[in-house]
């Protein structure tokens, strides 16, 4: 795209990545301590539509239109440049009107519009990709785009549930993961596919079985939405193909997994230590993942497993914080996005014990909360966690606007 401000694009969401990571650091303070400002619920909104809207959904947005390098006209990467500005500003009207209201009219109008700046998004991509050679990595991006654009029936079923103030605990919780199995297991999955495939492309190297990868993946993640749901009770028909959708999801997965870490594949890869850390947990945590999706298919695990606050809070920081996250700042080191310094190694291996430490600490509070058994201190422990990872993320922002340092 325009590679004179794709640094500057990476610095923003990296900011961003750090007031999502402030944001947590104070919930986790509330909960430990006594804060009497800011509503907890109101904290939480604009800490999870922050990190989704200004940071994930944002970074990937900037490398998707990246990739199309010197491919398009001036006209479209002005259009592209307008797009990701009114992102950034709803991402930032989200984060302060949720905080100050939860979820009212300011709150609703940006989400609302960010929503519909990322439809536009998905068709100028379409638009500016269609006359160009069809690469491998556009059906990956195409499909990406087509589930962010599915996921957002929840989002504004949730905005009018909350405006109309006509609530129902069911269909909002419906709503929630379903917004959230297309953002998590669509949108973000494929897109970071795609650019796994777009820079091994580049390399003239391709995954072996990717048509039937794609093909496997694309299909199974309608039905492996009622995973999330299974404490509805549902038909024996949907159950059906919610199985039937979980083994495919699974089978295209270990073909997608083992595809990439073939040795062909790994031996053309210029990974330093850090990015090979990143990658390594990131591809641990996509595996437990999709393990864990298998196991839920169990009714008993599913509804003991959505019945439990912290469980639900440590899958998606899992999959938000170890897969995602990881891989995306992996991919920014790897891409010479982010300058790599002493400094840089550090922060983001002290990110990574952030992140173990929080994932772990979540875990047990889960598993013991069964037997109700608490962690002494465990309140304490995951602000402590939550103070690791924003202080390594402003670590990891300092390092990209000092001076250029040595490795």
């Amino acid at each position: 795209m325009f590679k004179s401000e794709i640094k500057t694009w990476v610095r923003i969401c990296i900011f961003n990545l750090m007031i999502v990571a402030v944001l947590g650091s104070l919930m986790r303070f509330k909960i430990a301590f006594e804060f009497p400002f800011f509503v907890q619920k109101n904290l939480l909104h604009s800490h999870s539509h922050f990190a989704l809207f200004g940071w994930i959904s944002f970074i990937l947005m900037i490398l998707i239109a990246n990739n199309l390098g010197d491919t398009i006209s001036e006209k479209d990467t002005k259009q592209f440049r307008i797009i990701f500005i009114g992102s950034l500003i709803c991402a930032y009207g989200m984060l302060i009107s949720f905080a100050l209201q939860g979820y009212g009219l300011f709150s609703i109008f940006f989400s609302t519009l960010s929503i519909l700046l990322s439809f536009t998004f998905g068709g100028l991509y379409y638009k500016t990709t269609r006359s160009l050679e069809n690469t491998v990595s556009r059906k990956w991006f195409l499909a990406a785009i087509v589930f962010n654009i599915i996921s957002a029936v929840g989002i504004c079923y949730l905005s009018y549930m909350m405006a109309s103030k006509n609530y129902d605990q069911h269909l909002y919780l419906a709503s929630v993961y379903w917004y959230l199995h297309f953002q998590y297991n669509g949108w973000f999955l494929f897109a970071v596919v795609g650019l796994i495939i777009h820079h091994l492309e580049i390399a003239k190297i391709y995954i072996k079985h990717e048509k039937i990868i794609f093909r496997t993946l694309a299909i199974s993640c309608v039905p492996t939405y009622g995973l999330s749901v299974l404490w509805l009770d549902l038909p024996i028909w949907i159950f059906l193909l919610v199985i039937i959708g979980t083994t495919l999801q699974l089978l295209g997965s270990y073909r997608l997994v083992s595809g990439i870490i073939s040795k062909k594949i790994i031996s053309n890869l210029k990974l330093n230590l850090t990015t090979k850390i990143l990658f390594g947990i990131s591809g641990m945590a996509f595996s437990l993942k999709i393990l864990l999706q298998t196991f839920s298919t169990v009714p008993a695990i599913s509804k003991l497993a959505f019945g439990f606050r912290p469980i639900v809070i440590a899958y998606l920081h899992l999959v938000l914080l170890g897969l995602f996250t990881l891989f995306i700042l992996g991919f920014l080191i790897t891409e010479g996005y982010i300058r790599y310094s002493k400094l840089l190694k550090v922060s983001v291996l002290t990110f990574v014990f952030g992140v173990f430490l929080n994932e772990i600490l979540l875990a047990f509070q889960g598993i013991l909360s069964f037997g109700y058994v608490i962690i002494p201190y465990d309140n304490e422990l995951l602000l402590l966690a939550a103070i690791i990872m924003f202080s390594s993320m402003l670590m990891v922002f300092i390092s990209q606007v000092m001076k250029r340092q040595s490795v």
